[in-house]
């Protein structure tokens, strides 16, 4: 029977297969709340205060429990607030009041890390986007005026409503035939069945939404320092 592999070794060997498996991509897309944006702890803020205000009475959890937090989530925002709890003929007015408040009410900073990774993908492979869950007037006040301002962002309120759709716009708008060519990065399971059914790859981050790793069939990112050595 052959030695086992010592340590070091099967390491290297692991990261070769996951660069086999992963060529560098024409086109990055990039989902925005959890996986640029740290932006959960301000959504559960959110429904906090929505709960307090329409007296709903519901047990939702503390912004820094970031376990619990994840057991709620969902997108687009309605499915956030019907994760929570709220009844069902609330839920379109707290989206209206979602998009109308939250950008001012709940602000939002990127990853420590995301300027350098946008950087990396501008230079290294060029053509990148967003397309998000969220509202391109809220994803852009959290990047700040200078961060990805060269990025376009396809939002539900300037763009198609479903993400399959907005990625099929973002390739055609970046000049992406070959949707395989293309990779998307996101930080749910959602996100990887829209990328993978548009015939996208996928590379997940497990510092999002939800806890990707062992969940889809793709590489995942542990932080933002691991996704740009995967991207660039």
């Amino acid at each position: 029977m052959a030695p086992p592999l010592q340590p070091e070794l099967a390491a290297v060997l692991a990261s070769l297969s996951t660069a086999l498996r992963f060529r560098l991509p024409r086109a990055v897309l990039f989902d925005a709340d959890g996986t640029l944006l740290n932006s959960l702890p301000a959504h559960v803020k959110f429904c906090r205060t929505l709960n307090t205000e329409r007296g709903l009475g519901l047990a939702l959890p503390l912004s820094s429990d970031l376990a619990a937090s994840r057991k709620i989530t969902g997108a687009p925002m309605a499915q956030f607030f019907l994760n929570a709890g709220f009844p069902d003929d609330v839920v379109p007015a707290c989206v209206a009041e979602y998009e109308a408040r939250f950008a001012a009410e709940c602000p939002v900073v990127p990853y420590d890390g995301v300027d350098t990774l946008l950087r990396r993908v501008r230079d290294e492979i060029g053509a990148a986007a967003i397309v998000t869950s969220n509202t391109a007037v809220n994803v852009r006040r959290g990047l700040g005026p200078n961060l990805g301002a060269d990025l376009e962002i396809f939002g539900i309120d300037n763009g198609p409503t479903t993400k399959r759709e907005a990625i099929a716009l973002a390739l055609d708008r970046l000049g992406v035939a070959a949707p395989d060519d293309a990779t998307y990065v996101g930080d749910t399971r959602s996100d990887f069945e829209a990328a993978t059914a548009c015939g996208l790859r996928f590379v997940g981050v497990d510092y999002g939404f939800e806890a990707l790793r062992g969940a889809v069939d793709a590489p995942v990112a542990a932080d933002v320092d691991e996704l740009c050595a995967l991207l660039c």
